[in-house]
Order: C-alpha cells, then sequence, then structure tokens
C-alpha cells in the first residue's frame, strides 16, 4: 500500500534523525505499564502546550528517570545524539498529530487502552460508553483515538529505552526478538518506527502492515491475576483461568503479569503474525484475526489456536528480520546446526528450511494432505518413493494452488530432489518440527 499521510509526515518529521543512535538505559526491568498508568492523562490533556505537559511533576519524573531531560537541554553533548533527537522528534510530532484534521488518530490507539494501574491509560471523553467489564474479553468503544497519544507515547519510549520489550504469558519470542534487538543496537530506528506503527500501522522500511482486523484488539483491557485471588483490576473476581503459551521458563517469567501485552510490544508481534500468515494463505481473514486475543475462560480449542500463530520457526524468524532489520539490503541469513541437513549440502537444506511453510498451515493443509494421498499411492501399489511422489505430488499440487507458500514449497521441494538425486517427499522429511539435532552449535554459542 502507499504510505498514508500519517506515514509521510513521520518521514519528514525524522528526516534530521540520521544514525541508530545510543543506548541511553540497559535493561531495566520495566513494567511499562505500570510506570506509564501513574500518570495522570487527564491532567496532561489539560494543560494546553508541550513545554507545560513536560513540566507536570509525573511526566517530569519518568523523563528524568530516564535521562531524558537532557534531550531537551541544548548544552548537553547528550541532546545531539540521534536517539535524544528521535525522542523530542517522536514527542513533537505526536502533539502536532493530535491536531491533524486529516488524521483519525493512531491507526493502532486500541491497543494504549489500559485499565491495569493508578489511572486509565485514556483521557475522560475518550469512549463511547464505560468499558463493558463483564464481557470477556471486556471491550469498548473508542471515540476519540487521540485520547491515549499520551499513553502510546510513554509506552512506546520506554518500551524501547529500557530495552523492555516483553511478551507476557505468549509464546511469541520469535516475534518480539526483533523489536528488543532493534532496540538494543538502534534505539533513533526504533522510534521512528514505533511511530509509524502507532500512527500508520505499518513497519518502515518494508512497508509491512498487518490484516485490519487486529486494529480492533485491545489487550490492555483483559484482567489477569497477580497472586492468590487477586487481579488486576482489583475491582475483578474469578476462578477462571487463562493459559501460558510460552514454555516453562516462558511462563514462570510471566506469573503474574497480564496474557498478553499491550502498547507497542503487541503492536509489533501483531502486526507480523498476522502479515506472515496472510502471506501463507494469500489474503487476511475477512472477520476475525488469526491470532487473537488470550482472556480468562477461554475454551481449549480458541486458546490452541492462538498459541499455534503466536509460535515462530526458523522460516518466519528468516522472514521477520528480512522485513524489519533489513528489507533493502537482504543481509539476513539462518545459522543454525547443519548436522539436521542429513544428505544435503547446507545451502540447499537452509533454502528447504527458509521455506517451509507456516506451522498452522502445516499441520491444518500440509500434513493431513500427504497422509491422504502417501496412503492412497500405497493403496494403488505405489510402494517405492519414486512411484509415490510420482502419482501424489500433482494431486498435492492441486489441493494447495491457492495457497502462495505452500505452493512455491513443493516447486522447492522437487527442484532440490532433482540436485540431490531424492524424491521430493523424501526431501520433505528433512528439518521441519521434528529434526532430531539441536539447533545451535558451540560456535554459534560463542
Amino acid at each position: 500500500p502507499a504510505p498514508s499521510a500519517a506515514s509521510r509526515y513521520i518521514d519528514w518529521a525524522f528526516a534530521p534523525v540520521q544514525g541508530p543512535g545510543t543506548p541511553l538505559d540497559r535493561n531495566i526491568e520495566d513494567p511499562t505499564w505500570q510506570k506509564c498508568t501513574n500518570i495522570d492523562w487527564d491532567a496532561v490533556a489539560h494543560t494546553p502546550t508541550l513545554d507545560g505537559k513536560l513540566q507536570l511533576p509525573t511526566v517530569k519524573r519518568m523523563l528524568d528517570t530516564l535521562h531524558l531531560s537532557r534531550c531537551y537541554d541544548f548544552m548537553d553533548p547528550l541532546s545531539w545524539d540521534p536517539t535524544c533527537r528521535a525522542v523530542v522528534t517522536a514527542i513533537g510530532t505526536s502533539f502536532s498529530m493530535e491536531f491533524f484534521w486529516s488524521l483519525d488518530g493512531p491507526r493502532f490507539a486500541n491497543y494504549s487502552l489500559v485499565s491495569w494501574g493508578t489511572h486509565n491509560s485514556w483521557q475522560a471523553g475518550s469512549l463511547d460508553w464505560a468499558v463493558e467489564s463483564l464481557a470477556m474479553p471486556p471491550r469498548a468503544s473508542l471515540a476519540k483515538p487521540n485520547g491515549v497519544v499520551g499513553y502510546a507515547m510513554c509506552d512506546m519510549l520506554r518500551t524501547i529505552l529500557t530495552q523492555s520489550a516483553d511478551q507476557m504469558q505468549t509464546s511469541t519470542c520469535s516475534w518480539v526478538a526483533s523489536l528488543a534487538a532493534l532496540s538494543h543496537k538502534a534505539p533513533a530506528i526504533t522510534i521512528k518506527l514505533g511511530m509509524e506503527l502507532l500512527w500508520a500501522g505499518r513497519i518502515g522500511g518494508s512497508n509491512l502492515t498487518g490484516c485490519r482486523n487486529i486494529y480492533h484488539q485491545q489487550p490492555g483491557l483483559i484482567p489477569f491475576p497477580t497472586s492468590g485471588d487477586k487481579w488486576v483490576p482489583d475491582f475483578y473476581s474469578s476462578s477462571l483461568t487463562t493459559g501460558c503459551g510460552g514454555n516453562a521458563a516462558d511462563c514462570n517469567m510471566g506469573a503474574g503479569k497480564p496474557a498478553q501485552n499491550a502498547g507497542l510490544t503487541f503492536m509489533w508481534s501483531q502486526t507480523l503474525e498476522s502479515s506472515w500468515m496472510a502471506k501463507n494463505y494469500g489474503s487476511c481473514l475477512k472477520e476475525g484475526v488469526r491470532a487473537g486475543l488470550k482472556y480468562p475462560g477461554m475454551g481449549a480449542a480458541d486458546e490452541f489456536k492462538v498459541e499455534l500463530n503466536q509460535g515462530g520457526w526458523f522460516n518466519s524468524m528468516l522472514w521477520s528480520c528480512e522485513m524489519v532489520m533489513d528489507p533493502q539490503g537482504g543481509s539476513c541469513k539462518l545459522l543454525l546446526n547443519t548436522n539436521m541437513c542429513q544428505f544435503m549440502p547446507e545451502d540447499l537444506c537452509l533454502r528447504k528450511i527458509a521455506h517451509e511453510p507456516a506451522q498452522e498451515v502445516v499441520m491444518e493443509v500440509w500434513q493431513p494432505l500427504l497422509t491422504k494421498y502417501k496412503s492412497e499411492a500405497f493403496q494403488e501399489g505405489h510402494v517405492t518413493p519414486e512411484t509415490r511422489d510420482a502419482y501424489a505430488l500433482p494431486k498435492l499440487r492441486a489441493e494447495v494452488a491457492h495457497l502462495p507458500v505452500l505452493s512455491k514449497y513443493i516447486d522447492d521441494l522437487v527442484e532440490i530432489g532433482a540436485a540431490v538425486g531424492k524424491p521430493p517427499l523424501e526431501v520433505e522429511r528433512v528439518g521441519g518440527l521434528t529434526f532430531r539435532w539441536p539447533s545451535f552449535t558451540e560456535e554459534f554459542l560463542n
């Protein structure tokens, strides 16, 4: 899609900001939603000037904690660092964009509706009606998206500058990893990417956008248990639970946290997830989303579906890197233990693994079709790999012709098979989700 008015304005505003920037803090354990809901956003809204807003005690305290007050002191050498230039530009640009009549507010405004803290994240009058807290997941109608801009900027800047991208209790580590890496290595660039994502719903140089239905999600309204029978918000009480989607270590780290993050981290992961799945299926869903929200009392089948699409693999990790880390230069590559490649040379093995379809497509489409046509081939007397493939491949191609990634994957299997002298469906068995080797080597760890 062509860049929106918001994207063009952000590109213009950030043009003078050159360079990756210097991290201002390193790996602070920052519960961003708690810090940003300590600010009374009504008081901020009622202060007319940007300078006045920045001098409010709670806002100034936040700026001082992150050393951002130094960004406004032009006698301080730090103020000329690209990170500081990006911070000042982001805050000033968002303040200006609130008054643009041609904009409808941030594209991802719903992700900054947060009811978990001391104050609501939205200004009074921003909602059409009170939050429907008894619905699950809870919902609200955001009549004035600009009413969450203050919180959204606080969340974005704190997440990036404290390097606190947190997957919470989701299994989205592979999607969140690119945000964490960019925040660490290039905070100034990441701030611009965050602005584009918040306001325009796209990620930078690749012009990557998510499926439109993800913009309606409101993760910051979903209650969560902390300890014992205590819940956030504290007016909520239930015996229901929300399952954790990560591994055991992730779930231990996520205990007492929301089921999923709000703000920048969840915008980022949802954009990548939904775009990856749309690439695999050839389109977005007309209704609903492929990786939705988790909430207390969610059915097991729905929870499994969410977790299935939250997880990533080598294929999606490489694609994610290509989309957000280096969309122009193409320098991303897979590093993995090539013992898993068996009879294939490294270059063909990496090609095969990189082009595998999404896990949901494998489990719900590809594997059932493989079983069906391999079984039929056997029943028809095609007992060698060569005759089996001659029978099964044309039928598989016909079945998946509407799925672009899977169709291309079959082409790869045929071409790689011809190069290594193996039937295509023997090539298909290498790698995948069932390889028997660790994915790393000692060399990679060092």
